[in-house]
């Protein structure tokens, strides 16, 4: 079949459409115009098929060389009223500008994406402005958005009031409820939330602050809390709680807690440790393991 008849083939759901707005002479001529534009780029790129990656591609794989296929689909312009209703199909990739008008839906992200809801399947970098920015595997980048999601790893700057990543993060996470599932390097700073499920370096703060793994860094929240041994300066303006080894300097409002050997300085209304290598300052101290286990307002552990 050749390329023109498959053209004209394809554009009979568009004369339908037509139809139905003849009193719209312009929205009739750019429709027909952009619709015929993305049905014979889609035939010249499923033409091209062969000889891009025939002989040269079973070469490489023969190799074991690695083929990224996504340079041959894609396309540096994408516009989106509801996927799939979009200029380039959903599998394609855009390395360019993407505008989503309500929903857009590509396979990887490379440049600028601006829209209502974003959503790349597979990879993303670039700059990222829209109501909701999904990606389903790694981001870097910057984000914009009321909600910022990526599924896997994220590396560079989420601005929003939800921040989440199914992975490891690096970099910022500024919003009210920032979320990493895995380690994070960098700086959490959230009005509600800020948790990383994982190891966590750098400086983390909102309200309620929380890691599981270790932590090296300042944290300072209303509460701060940390599963992991910590080494840095904790401070919680009503509670700091660390549940593992601690080496550092504890501050808090109220409550100072350390499940584990304290190293250094706890300053508080109360200071508890399991074991003290260091100076407990407040009104009530408990060292566990201390020749004074409970003194007043100075408390002194080698």
């Amino acid at each position: 079949m050749q390329k023109g008849e498959h053209c004209v083939g394809d554009s009979s759901l568009i004369v339908i459409f037509l139809k139905n707005v003849k009193s719209h002479l312009p929205l009739r001529v750019l429709v027909l115009a952009l619709s015929f534009h993305a049905v014979c780029f889609a035939d010249d790129i499923s033409a091209s098929k062969p000889n891009s990656i025939g002989k040269s591609t079973s070469n490489e794989l023969a190799k074991g060389a690695s083929i990224d296929l996504t340079s041959e689909l894609s396309t540096p312009f994408q516009i989106a009223l509801v996927a799939p209703i979009q200029f380039a199909r959903s599998d394609r990739s855009v390395a360019g500008l993407r505008i989503d008008i309500l929903f857009g839906k590509n396979e990887n992200t490379r440049g600028i994406d601006v829209g209502l809801v974003n959503y790349t399947s597979n990879d993303f970098g670039g700059l990222g402005f829209g109501l909701v920015n999904i990606v389903g595997h790694d981001a870097k980048g910057l984000d914009f958005g009321l909600v910022n999601y990526t599924s896997n790893d994220f590396w560079g700057l989420g601005f929003g009031s939800v921040n989440l990543v199914g992975h490891d993060g690096k970099g910022l996470q500024c919003g009210a409820f920032n979320w990493a599932k895995g380690d994070f390097a960098g700086i959490q700073s959230g009005a509600l939330v800020s948790v990383a499920e994982g190891s966590y370096h750098g400086i983390q703060g909102a309200f309620v602050s929380s890691t599981t793994g270790e932590f090296k860094g300042l944290q300072s929240s209303v509460i701060s809390a940390t599963n992991g041994e910590f080494t840095g300066w904790q401070n919680g303006w009503v509670t700091s709680y660390c549940g593992a080894n601690f080496t550092g300097f504890q501050s808090s409002g109220l409550v100072n807690v350390v499940k584990g050997t304290c190293t250094g300085v706890q300053i508080g209304l109360i200071n508890i440790a399991d074991e003290l290598k260091g100076i407990q300052i407040g009104l009530f101290n408990e060292n566990g393991k201390g020749p004074i286990t409970l003194c007043p307002f100075i408390n002194i552990g080698f």
